[in-house]
């Protein structure tokens, strides 16, 4: 950026402008917990005798987790 007059367009690289903007980053969190239990069940007494007795189950579960931390040419101001 050397002999640069006024009004005078420059085309920039991303480190030039992070640097002459002070920095930059980016914070992302996210996170997502699914979970789903579905149970059925029955007893049948026939007057034949006997019992009958039926149980179902379903059990879920699913869990997503995303983390992002970016950073580039981040300064401190100078004292």
């Amino acid at each position: 950026m050397e002999n640069v007059q006024p009004n005078e367009m420059l085309e920039l690289s991303n480190q030039e402008l992070d640097y002459i903007a002070g920095g930059a980053t980016s914070d992302v969190l996210g996170t997502n917990a699914n979970a789903e239990d579905f149970q059925f069940g029955f007893v049948e007494i026939p007057k034949e005798g006997g019992i009958k007795s039926v149980t179902f189950q379903v059990s879920v579960f699913s869990e997503q987790d995303l983390r992002e931390f970016k950073e580039a040419g981040i300064s401190s101001p100078e004292a």
